[in-house]
């Protein structure tokens, strides 16, 4: 298995795995607000049943694809699914808003409140434009 190690200054994250004799390592650089595992672990719960339930209308839908169903049917079922990411994306932005965005605006970096103020600003923007 792999291990990751994280650095605050500069977000890298480095995910070593053995290979026979030799320790292979794999850097990847987050750019600056990308945090990892920030969510918390009923939100994340939550999520996980939420999305497996899409997962499997998704693959049911496909099967209705598959099988010539009416176009309606298959209509309803896609804002069904379309309706449940929604849901699914309101608790992440829930979870994003009581964990990152309370963390940095309780935080005296003034940089990091700003920051994290046009994060969320832009992912609005983003979810007016849908």
């Amino acid at each position: 298995m792999g291990s990751i190690v994280f650095t605050d200054s500069n977000k890298l994250d480095s995910t070593r795995y053995n290979h026979g004799n030799s320790l292979l390592t794999i850097l990847t650089i987050y750019p600056t607000g990308v945090y990892i595992e920030c969510m918390d672990s009923t939100a994340r719960k939550k999520a996980d049943v939420r999305l497996a339930r899409i997962e499997g209308q998704v693959k049911g839908i496909r099967n209705m694809v598959e099988s010539g169903r009416y176009c309606v049917d298959i209509l309803l079922q896609l804002s069904a699914v379309i309706s449940a990411l929604k849901r699914v994306e309101d608790l992440v932005m829930e979870s994003h808003l009581n964990t990152c965005v309370v963390d940095a605006l309780q935080s005296d970096d003034e940089a990091q409140r700003s920051e994290k103020i046009k994060e969320v600003m832009d992912v609005m923007a983003t979810f007016r434009r849908q």
